[in-house]
């Protein structure tokens, strides 16, 4: 008897805990475009400081860093012949996307 006690108990614990554990990381996603143009930035660096996460856009602008612990954040893109754009005390949130549109 004492034996199905212990097994309901590790039980209950171990789905108790699971939803802790499922919400413990963000994502970062966006398109990099030119100001003046519109076009598209392939290529365009995109940079959480003070980490070593980052990701680089695709052919159509677009990237995405996934894995983020939640937290505020500067954000720094980096495209050779433009300005670098820096955005700070950017709020990543648990279990949810945030969007970044930049425009350089």
């Amino acid at each position: 008897m004492s034996l199905t006690k212990n097994m309901l108990v590790i039980l209950l614990v171990s789905l108790l805990s699971f939803p802790v554990l499922a919400d413990t990381a963000g994502k970062l996603a966006g398109i990099i475009v030119d100001k003046e143009t519109g076009e598209f930035l392939p290529g365009a660096n995109v940079l959480i400081e003070g980490t070593s996460l980052g990701a680089a856009s695709d052919e159509e602008g677009e990237f995405y860093i996934l894995n983020i612990p939640p937290g505020h954040y500067t954000i720094r893109v980096v495209y050779i012949g433009y300005n670098d754009f820096v955005m700070t005390n950017l709020l990543i949130r648990s279990d949810l996307t945030t969007k970044l549109n930049v425009e350089l």
